[in-house]
C-alpha cells in the first residue's frame, strides 16, 4: 500500500464525531471491559487511531519526548492499513490490545518506572504486534513451507515478521517517527519493540511464564513486609526487569479475551473461531491435517475455550497477579 499523507488523516477526522469519540474515550477507556468493537463502529473503522492518539497526547511520559503527533496520527493510520480484514487478527485486535496494555502497564502504578522511550516502545510494540497478519498460525506456515517460515528458520515466524514489518513500513514512509530519535534512541527503542513482539510467541508461553517466575522467585527474599510484588525486581533502576514486566503486559494484553464480560468475550470468541475454520479449511484444501479445533466439521467450541483459559491463560494471568 501507498504511503498515508497529511490528508488522510483530516478526512478521518472529518468522518467522525471527535467530540462523543473523545467523551467516551474519556468515560470507558480506563475500564478494563472497554467494548472495542462499539468503538470500532463509532470511528468508521479507526479504533487504532483514535485510541494510539487519546495515548499519545495524554500520556505524560510521551509528552516528554516531543513527539510530532501529525506524524504520529499518520503512522497510526498506515499501521492501521496494514491489518487485513481477518475474522480475529485485525486492528480491532490490535487496538484491544494496545488498550489492555495501557490499562495493565501503562496508565498503571507499575508504569511510573518506565522512561518515556520505553512507553514509546510499549505503545509501538502494541499497535504492530500482529501487522500484515495472514489469518494463519505459525504451525500453518511450517507446515505448508511459506515463505516466511524459510525465511526465518521456522522460528517465530509471525513475530519476526511482524516486527520486521513494522520498521520496513514505517522507514520507508513519509510519517517516520524514529525520524527524530538519536541514532542510540533508535537503537535501544528497535531492540525493545522486537524483544516485545517476540514475547506474543505462543509457541514459547510457558518458556516466558518460567523465566518471569524464576526472575520474582530469585530476588523474593528482598521485598519488604506487605511491600508491593514489582518493588522485588527494582524496575526503577533495572531495565531488564521491567522489558521482562512489559514481555508479560503485553502477552496479557494478546490475551486478554476471556477475562472480560461474557458479552465481549463470546463476541472474540466467536472470531477467533471462525478464523481457526478458515485454517482448518485450508490446511484440508491442501492435503495437511486440520489442526485441533478448527475443523468446522467437528466444533467443540466450549472444549476449546476451556483448555484455553486453564492451559494458557489463568497461569500467565495468575504469574501478573503475583508480580
Amino acid at each position: 500500500m501507498g504511503n498515508v499523507n497529511v490528508s488522510r488523516a483530516d478526512v478521518v477526522l472529518r468522518d467522525v464525531d471527535k467530540v462523543k469519540t473523545h467523551d467516551y474515550l474519556n468515560l470507558w477507556y480506563l475500564s478494563w471491559n472497554f467494548d472495542m468493537f462499539h468503538f470500532t463502529e463509532m470511528t468508521n473503522g479507526h479504533p487504532l487511531f483514535f485510541s494510539g492518539m487519546y495515548i499519545v497526547e495524554g500520556n505524560e511520559k510521551l509528552r516528554e519526548l516531543d513527539i510530532d503527533f501529525e506524524k504520529m496520527r499518520n503512522w497510526l493510520l498506515m499501521i492501521e492499513q496494514e491489518y487485513h480484514p481477518h475474522p480475529y487478527h485485525n486492528v480491532i485486535h490490535a487496538a484491544d490490545v494496545l488498550h489492555a496494555l495501557n490499562y495493565l502497564l501503562i496508565e498503571d502504578s507499575i508504569g511510573v518506572h518506565f522512561s518515556p522511550l520505553e512507553v514509546f516502545a510499549l505503545v509501538i510494540a502494541a499497535a504492530g504486534h500482529d501487522i500484515d497478519h495472514p489469518g494463519l498460525n505459525n504451525n500453518f506456515l511450517v507446515k505448508s513451507r511459506h515463505e516466511w517460515a524459510i525465511l526465518y528458520s521456522d522460528n517465530s515466524v509471525l513475530e519476526f515478521h511482524h516486527s520486521a514489518h513494522v520498521f520496513r513500513k514505517t522507514l520507508t514512509s513519509n510519517c517516520n517517527i524514529f525520524a527524530d530519535l538519536s541514532n542510540e534512541e533508535f537503537d535501544e527503542l528497535r531492540k525493545m519493540v522486537i524483544r516485545l513482539i517476540l514475547a506474543t510467541d505462543m509457541g514459547k508461553h510457558f518458556e516466558y511464564i518460567n523465566k518471569f517466575k524464576s526472575k520474582i522467585s530469585a530476588t523474593a527474599p528482598s521485598t519488604p513486609a506487605g511491600g508491593a510484588q514489582y518493588g522485588i525486581l527494582k524496575l526503577e533502576t533495572n531495565q531488564e526487569s521491567r522489558l521482562m514486566a512489559g514481555e508479560i503486559a503485553i502477552k496479557c494484553a494478546d490475551l486478554c479475551n476471556p477475562t472480560k464480560t461474557f458479552v465481549l468475550s463470546s463476541k472474540w470468541t466467536e472470531c477467533v473461531m471462525q478464523e481457526f475454520y478458515l485454517q482448518g479449511d485450508k490446511e484440508r484444501e491442501l492435503g495437511l491435517p486440520v489442526s485441533q479445533f478448527m475443523d468446522r466439521t467437528n466444533a467443540n467450541v466450549p472444549k476449546c475455550q476451556i483448555g484455553f483459559i486453564d492451559i494458557l491463560v489463568a497461569p500467565l494471568y495468575d504469574t501478573w497477579r503475583a508480580f
